[in-house]
């Protein structure tokens, strides 16, 4: 009987997993779940390093894997998902659709994102339209895991996202619609599967103060925004089921604290038998949905599933064409330059009287002037900014402390148009990419605490509210 084996990797903020899983035709079994800790450099979070390479290679070796096949889960911030209606167009022309629209479904700079997609529905040929889910990702990170794992002599065959994952997990519930919540220690993340396919997506930090009544009380608030978010899109009904994974998906208080606050079935973690599923060595499952949903063959339309490798591939291809471009046009250059030189010189000793030299040294004297002025209006623009200084230190007014708490405190996804400060109120303007950002950000803003408790007074539904202004009172002064 046929058996293949392939690595899983996923990417979390504070560690990443390594899952050796093989396949039976379509039975799954999880043999070895790894954790290791990345390593930082300058600050900044690195997987493509000696020492996570050389980890990798030892556990090849320990757990004597022989296949080259990897894929990848990412389960990190930054990941955007928007939610669109095409036409129904083939699968090339799609394609090149989504391109010359992607500055209209995105709010963020083009050039430092990796963008995917996939149909997870069809209205049919008579509706003449496309559901299609579109996902997001910085190029730095990304770069840095596709990298890391063709380091440790892999061939990386797909790198997907998270909810992605865990709509592939919770396919078979195919006819229903699900709010799939995976509780841990650090973070908490709710996706919304509406028949199967992924309707929300969003990563809830867990607040590490107060005792375990009240940060359960604040997350049950912050899972009922996004499900009344999903009952408002749909006409007032709601999911049929919520899923509890992760590592606290057996926690009786919280799943006390969801049955009294919703009238919602709930589901405490998903068994072996919901699907062709084992695990071996007391792994548990509930942990490593999103694992084990990557590993499964997902059936949709288009046959077009987000795999950021391809994106990475295209770009690479686009870069050395670019670069043999560059070569061609430097040969080029140089052959004119050439040329210019022996006109230059055949001129130059034809001619025994000649001017030029005067004019240019004039021309230098021109421009030196022009430079001097330069540099005074650079210097009085320096001087008005010191000014300007003084005047904020003099007002004792902490105008940094709350920059960096606007700065720490929003989620990545959207921008900051224009803020004004004032003594006791901050007037707060932003940029936003769907309906949901305005719930995220109500979220973000009420867990800094440093603001009096605000309220989403309303949500257009339609798509066209792209800034959403807030008046935040001071309650807590920094």
């Amino acid at each position: 009987m046929f058996t293949s084996e392939e690595l899983i990797f996923r990417f979390n903020e504070d560690n990443f997993q390594v899952a050796v899983v093989s396949k039976n035709f379509k039975k799954i079994t999880v043999k070895s779940v790894d954790t290791f800790i990345p390593v930082y450099e300058g600050g900044n979070l690195l997987y493509n390093s000696e020492e996570n390479i050389n980890q990798i290679e030892k556990l090849l070796s320990a757990r004597k894997v022989k296949s080259k096949k990897a894929k990848a889960v990412i389960s990190l911030e930054g990941i955007i998902t928007r939610l669109i209606e095409t036409p129904f167009i083939g699968k090339k022309d799609l394609k090149k659709f989504i391109s010359n629209n992607l500055s209209e479904y995105f709010t963020v700079n083009l050039n430092d994102y990796y963008f995917d997609y996939k149909v997870i529905s069809s209205k049919g040929r008579k509706n003449k339209k496309l559901n299609v889910v579109l996902c997001a990702f910085p190029r730095t990170k990304l770069n840095d895991i596709y990298s890391f794992v063709e380091s440790c002599d892999l061939d990386c065959e797909k790198i997907t996202i998270y909810p992605d994952s865990i709509a592939s997990m919770f396919q078979y519930l195919k006819e229903q619609s699900v709010a799939v919540l995976d509780l841990n220690e650090n973070k908490n993340i709710i996706t919304i599967l509406d028949n199967g396919n992924i309707f929300l997506y969003s990563t809830l930090q867990s607040d590490s103060y107060g005792d375990i009544e009240e940060r359960y009380n604040q997350l049950v608030d912050n899972i009922g925004y996004f499900l009344n978010f999903y009952s408002t899109r749909h006409f007032g009904n709601r999911v049929n089921q919520i899923y509890l994974i992760g590592e606290k998906w057996q926690e009786k208080e919280l799943y006390k604290s969801l049955e009294s606050q919703f009238d919602i079935e709930i589901v405490c973690g998903i068994s072996d038998n919901d699907l062709k599923i084992r695990t071996v060595n007391n792994i548990d499952i509930n942990m490593y949905c999103d694992i084990v949903g990557c590993s499964i063959k997902e059936k949709n339309d288009y046959k077009k599933s987000i795999n950021f490798t391809k994106a990475i591939s295209e770009n690479k291809k686009d870069s050395e064409k670019l670069g043999l471009g560059n070569i061609l046009l430097v040969f080029t250059g140089l052959s004119i330059l050439l040329w210019i030189i022996a006109f230059g010189y055949f001129k130059f000793s034809m001619m025994r009287y000649d001017t030029r030299k005067f004019s240019e040294k004039i021309k230098q004297v021109e421009d030196l002037e022009k430079n001097i002025k330069v540099v005074s209006d650079q210097n009085k623009k320096y001087q008005d900014k010191e000014k300007y200084f003084n005047i904020i230190e003099e007002d004792n007014f902490n105008y940094i402390s709350y920059l960096e708490a606007l700065k720490n405190g929003l989620p990545n996804d959207v921008s900051v148009n224009e803020v004004f400060f004032d003594r006791d109120k901050i007037d707060l303007s932003l940029n936003i990419n769907s309906p949901l950002d305005k719930a995220k950000l109500v979220i973000a803003i009420n867990k800094m605490n440093i603001f009096e408790h605000i309220e989403i007074d309303s949500i257009k539904l339609d798509d066209s509210e792209k800034e959403v202004k807030f008046t935040l009172k001071i309650v807590k002064p920094l």
